[in-house]
């Protein structure tokens, strides 16, 4: 459980729009490339992470379910575990 000092939908708006989404996910010490990021029930999302070595780390998935403000069901992979398949569900509520 995270809680934030914002409404859902700007949450939700912070885990949707791709660029908003490559100012705060992953380490900040990494360059981060989109390659797609289609947010909707039915999309997916491809992007890299690349190091100071310019070694690069990708990760892609599936949105299974997506509900404005509300609600995000998806798979996640890091490519090179390909085997090792997260499945996330990410509930916005107002607290």
């Amino acid at each position: 459980t995270r809680e934030f000092d914002a409404p859902p939908a700007k949450v939700f708006r912070a885990h949707t729009d791709p660029a908003l989404v490559s100012q705060w996910l992953g380490p900040r010490r990494l360059q981060m490339k989109v390659d797609h990021y289609n947010c909707r029930t039915g999309g997916s999302y491809r992007y890299v992470h690349v190091g100071e070595d310019r070694h690069e780390h990708g990760f892609h998935g599936s949105f299974h379910e997506v509900r404005p403000a509300e609600l995000i069901v998806q798979t996640f992979t890091y490519e090179g575990v390909p085997d090792g398949v997260a499945l996330e569900r990410l509930v916005f509520t107002d607290q």
